[in-house]
């Protein structure tokens, strides 16, 4: 098993969320997940491979990388930091009170953008959806996995699809990084570099 990551095959990630098997497409037996996130990686639209990712990692660390990729990608603003903070508070310090506050920083941000989103990634990593004293009732299995996901789509968002697909893959280099026991911030010091594809030669 790789370091961080908690599957040896990527067909236990859709064993675990089954909800997530339509989004995955087919995942073959025997193969590890770094593996077949190198297939999901090249495909034509590669997104669903952040999905995969956010999914193969355990919940604290699956936040916690989500939060090096928002930073890596130097995106900005006050509602921003904000989630920024309260997710890296609960990475630190994963108690209950951590957890509801960045809750509740997403429900006032009314998960607008990729801090709320990292923030509700850590309410949803456990505990219950409602509040203190009513009714328990647990988050999906795949809700923290999916928030980070969110959070990292709204992250690498960009009206130039080349730039878009840069940032993402830059995210996934990161994640080999960060999966393998490194830091994930190997890929953020040279930052997504734009790469226009070739023309196709005529009548190819």
């Amino acid at each position: 098993m790789t370091d961080r990551i908690r599957f040896t095959f990527a067909r236990q990630i859709v064993e675990a969320f089954p909800a997530a098997a339509e989004d995955l497409g087919e995942v073959p037996e025997d193969v590890t997940p770094l593996d077949h996130l190198q297939v999901l990686a090249a495909a034509k639209n590669p997104a669903p491979a952040l999905l995969f990712a956010a999914l193969t990692l355990p919940k604290r660390e699956s936040v916690w990388w989500g939060c090096l990729c928002i930073r890596g990608l130097k995106c900005d603003g006050d509602d921003l930091r904000a989630g920024l903070a309260a997710a890296e508070e609960w990475v630190r310090k994963p108690e209950e009170d951590q957890r509801r506050a960045a809750g509740k920083l997403a429900e006032r941000q009314n998960f607008a953008g990729p801090g709320a989103w990292i923030a509700f990634a850590a309410f949803t990593s456990g505990g219950s959806l409602t509040d203190a004293g009513l009714q328990t009732v647990p988050p999906p299995p795949d809700a923290c996995g999916r928030s980070v996901f969110s959070a990292l789509m709204q992250a690498v968002r960009d009206e130039n699809p080349h730039m878009r697909l840069a940032k993402i893959r830059c995210v996934l280099d990161s994640f080999r990084e960060f999966a393998t026991g490194g830091d994930g911030t190997r890929a953020w010091s040279v930052g997504p570099k734009l790469v226009m594809p070739e023309r196709r030669k005529r009548g190819a």
